[in-house]
């Protein structure tokens, strides 16, 4: 069992790894020049231009970069936001930590409590209108992406409709959206769980002998 999780560490590890090597090359690859979004509008000459790439490392090759960034990371050192400028990103990490475990922790919560009993009954009345329904509601579900979804629910309920607030936190109305999508795909996954986990119970030997 401990060479498993050593092994499924190890793993991860090295998905991470490639993963962020990955983005790092796209981000390179993609069109634009990351100090012409931090000047904005901003009139600066050519040589200003240059200086800036050169306090931010910019004016280095790639793979300097990268090392500088993955370094820095494994110190803890995320760096300084260029939207909120001086403030160190991990302190804005730090401030965002306790909202994100708050919304993730409602959204788990209210998926466990709908998504069991939905996939419990879809497998005990498998191949009916339930069962069906509902499977089509997770893959959808799990086939949605989020950040879209909460485009849509911003839009529909936020400024179409103005029955919800779109930013902030200072109400219960504040945590219906946000709650509410990261509770949809995570619902998805666990009524699928669950369905199948009682389809597998169902079929055993002792489920069989009692009815």
């Amino acid at each position: 069992m401990l060479n498993f999780i050593i092994r499924r560490l190890l793993y991860g590890i090295v998905v991470i790894f490639l993963i962020s090597i990955a983005t790092y090359g796209l981000q390179h690859l993609a069109p634009g020049d990351p100090v012409n979004v931090l000047v904005g509008e901003a009139q600066v000459t050519e040589e200003q231009l240059d200086l800036i790439r050169q306090r931010w490392g910019l004016d280095r090759p790639w793979y300097e970069q990268y090392w500088t960034w993955l370094t820095n990371m494994l110190k803890g050192d995320f760096g300084v936001s260029m939207v909120r400028t001086g403030v160190p990103v991990s302190e804005m990490l730090l401030e965002a930590a306790p909202v994100t475990f708050k919304l993730n922790a409602w959204a788990f919560a209210i998926a466990t409590l709908v998504a069991i009993p939905v996939g419990v009954l879809a497998a005990v009345r498998r191949n009916s209108w339930l069962d069906y329904s509902s499977m089509v509601g997770a893959t959808l579900g799990v086939s949605i992406p989020s950040f879209w979804l909460a485009l849509v629910v911003i839009i529909i309920f936020a400024l179409n409709l103005g029955w919800l607030p779109s930013t902030g936190m200072g109400s219960w109305k504040h945590y219906i959206m946000p709650v509410g999508v990261l509770a949809i795909e995570q619902m998805a996954l666990i009524a699928r769980l669950s369905r199948s986990s009682t389809l597998e119970v169902l079929r055993q030997d002792y489920v069989n002998t009692a009815v």
